[in-house]
């Protein structure tokens, strides 16, 4: 393990922990991602790059100014590979040597896997994730849990009794986490969620496991040492695979799983029958809420008289978020009696709150995920603007899976004609509520036995590929 990676991980880790900030509290990076997750975007991701200009040797700073970028439009896939690569190869370069791997390589035995998270803990990534391990064939692959989590949940205990063996590893430092990876003897360290707060890209820089692989990041780690990304060919097609380190492995059935609430209301009728007027709605957090974000949706109203926008935001019911807000959309011409505000929400009132819903509104270039799908199970076709960038292709993803396409737009003008369509179709839109759970039960979403034997077969591809010939970036057959 070189000193650089050394280095890198006691930075890193630190601003786990929230310690420090490498410019101090009031101008630094924490100021400026306070400043994004309350609605401040573009304000936040300034004193994102100021606190980068003046610790240009730090690397939990550097990180931030291409993470956050994903919140901003102006930025291509292109862009977001040389930052994290150039990142990674300052900070977490290849060691010189790497660690033997003892395992037997037999092509055909059961595996390792190793998961490795900051989110095993009520987040969204756990939710999506555990119906994948309560799936998985037991004699395809031996599962074991990494978690680095300094304030275990109830999410927490439920995950580590979905593996085969569990460690919480926070605080731990690194040499001894990377022993207990050797000492399982894990083929294949699956990272999840990798390039975003809480990472532990520190412990892959080091390749204690002879196979690992990104899944669930929003974009390239930009490292050498992560040789495959789980995905799919509608947020990553084939052709962007020159903006990743890691190999592309696309899953057929789509690389998200959704599991559904074990309590949720019924589908409620089409609330613009009753009201006479549409209701969109936007479920996103405040840090998705940019300027392009909020001039798109004062389109969208202007464009359907009389509609109204629900904002469910973490401090939604604070009377100063909602003058911000009604101001914002008053000096473009909204009057603020059309928004209806939302703070945060028991899960069951928040569902019931969806309800009151006709059509959600996405957010760009970051576009929901567990939020669009939430909103899809009770009944909500979500309106999305997709761009290039794996960020922005989530939305249409996710609606394509269900047959929703249209209901996705590359162009602004032509998904707020969409809106306008469709407010004009209140019996087709009751249609497709009333349908829309049963279709998402019945789809690729919903079924987590088929996403858990596409990854073993994933896995098995890896593995054995490994075995031939030492080479884990050639590319899968």
């Amino acid at each position: 393990m070189s000193d650089t990676v050394t280095q890198s991980w006691d930075a890193i880790a630190q601003q786990r922990d929230r310690a420090v900030d490498p410019v101090g509290e009031q101008g630094g990076v924490r100021a400026g991602v306070h400043l994004m997750n309350a609605g401040y975007v573009e304000q936040g991701y300034q004193k994102i790059l100021q606190a980068a200009q003046q610790a240009p040797d730090h690397p939990y700073a550097q990180l931030n100014c291409w993470t956050h970028l994903h919140y901003l439009p102006e930025h291509t896939r292109e862009q977001l590979y040389q930052g994290f690569s150039s990142w990674a190869r300052r900070f977490l370069p290849i060691p010189e040597s790497l660690p033997v791997y003892p395992q037997s390589r037999d092509p055909h035995r059961q595996l390792r896997i190793g998961y490795l998270s900051a989110d095993l803990r009520r987040h969204s990534v756990a939710y999506s994730v555990e119906a994948v391990l309560e799936s998985h064939d037991r004699d395809q692959v031996f599962v074991v849990g990494y978690a680095n989590v300094p304030h275990p949940d109830e999410m927490t205990d439920r995950m580590a009794s979905k593996m085969d063996a569990y460690h919480n590893i926070s605080g731990w430092d690194l040499p001894v986490i990377l022993d207990r990876i050797q000492r399982d003897h894990i083929d294949i360290l699956v990272l999840m969620a990798g390039n975003t707060e809480g990472n532990d890209l520190a412990i892959l820089a080091s390749k204690p496991a002879p196979i690992q692989v990104d899944w669930g990041s929003i974009g390239t780690s930009g490292m050498e040492q992560i040789d495959y990304r789980i995905t799919d060919e509608v947020v990553d097609p084939p052709a962007s695979q020159a903006t990743y380190t890691e190999t592309l492995v696309s899953i057929a059935g789509g690389a998200t799983i959704f599991r559904p609430p074990s309590s949720s209301p019924l589908v409620a009728p089409l609330p613009a029958l009753e009201n006479g007027t549409i209701t969109f709605g936007s479920f996103n957090n405040g840090n998705k809420l940019n300027a392009f974000t909020l001039d798109l949706f004062a389109r969208v109203l202007h464009a359907v008289p009389g509609s109204r926008l629900m904002l469910k935001l973490a401090k939604g019911d604070d009377l100063e978020v909602q003058q911000r807000y009604g101001q914002w959309f008053d000096e473009r011409g909204i009057n603020i009696d059309r928004l209806i505000f939302k703070g945060r929400l028991p899960d069951y009132e928040y569902l019931r709150v969806l309800g009151q819903v006709d059509m959600g509104l996405d957010a760009y270039p970051y576009n929901g995920a567990i939020s669009t799908l939430e909103a899809l199970w009770m009944g909500v076709p979500v309106l999305t603007l997709s761009g290039e960038v794996h960020v922005s292709r989530v939305g249409r993803n996710l609606l394509g899976r269900l047959g929703l396409e249209m209901f996705a737009s590359q162009e602004v003008e032509v998904l707020v004609d969409k809106a306008v369509a469709f407010s004009q179709q209140v019996a087709q839109l009751s249609q497709i509520r009333q349908g829309l759970r049963t279709r998402m039960l019945q789809s690729p979403l919903c079924d987590p036995g088929r996403y858990a034997g596409e990854l073993e077969r994933a896995y098995r591809r890896m593995w054995q590929q490994w075995i031939a010939n030492h080479e884990p970036k050639t590319a899968l057959s």
